[in-house]
């Protein structure tokens, strides 16, 4: 048996797959760009704890196939945030694959923002920021005045501190997904909704199976 490596082709067709199986069609760019950015978490992690997902076809599947199921809820040209984004999902995937978007990475951890910061100037990714604060500092600490058309995270908190945070982030219209596992829904039912009334949102659940070893995953959207 062949073992996979971060990046290499076995690995890139790996992703490839996974992404079409979410409905992505990847370009080489985003692959080469992908691989590249799983050989730099790869070495990274050697040195410091980035991720507990350290299998080559774990990584591929759920750090950056798993990344992309938000893609089609994000508009063309929206600012993202990424909240809680860890070592860089799926922020730095999300402006891999979507080159029209503005995102933005908010990390607390400083070595994983660290990390995001490099691996971002190695790809060459214009389109992310990093920002070292916690999330509800966004406003004091974040650049003054930015609110964004979605923020995303994920397997970050419950419900409740995820709204707590993203709400006053959000631009007019904006919405908040929020990857979760397979109780979501569960989730989203036993919520508090008061703080849905400020700004008023309405919530769905959006189920899909992580490819190729078919874990189940849902969004749930605020919009």
């Amino acid at each position: 048996m062949t073992l996979i490596k971060p990046g290499d082709s076995q690995w890139r067709d790996l992703l490839s797959k996974g992404a079409k199986a979410l409905g992505q069609a990847p370009d080489e760019n985003a692959l080469e760009k992908c691989a590249a950015f799983a050989r730099l978490l790869a070495q990274a992690n050697n040195r410091v704890n980035l991720t507990s997902i350290r299998d080559p076809q774990d990584m591929a599947v759920k750090h950056f196939a798993d990344s992309l199921a938000p893609i089609p809820y994000l508009p063309e040209g929206a600012k993202v945030a990424d909240i809680g984004s860890g070592a860089g999902f799926p922020g730095l995937v999300l402006a891999i694959f979507r080159p029209d978007l503005q995102v933005v990475s908010i990390e607390t951890i400083r070595k994983k923002a660290n990390f995001q910061r490099h691996a971002a100037l190695e790809l060459g990714l214009s389109n992310v920021k990093i920002y070292n604060i916690r999330a509800e500092n966004w406003k004091t600490e974040g650049e003054k005045g930015l609110l964004f058309d979605a923020v995303v995270c994920r397997a970050l908190s419950d419900l409740s501190a995820i709204l707590s945070w993203a709400c006053p982030m959000l631009a007019p219209k904006g919405r908040i997904i929020a990857m979760k596992g397979p109780k979501g829904a569960q989730e989203l039912d036993e919520l508090d909704k008061s703080p849905l009334n400020n700004p008023p949102l309405k919530a769905r659940v959006e189920e899909y199976s992580l490819p190729i070893e078919k874990a189940k995953r849902s969004l749930v959207i605020f919009s």
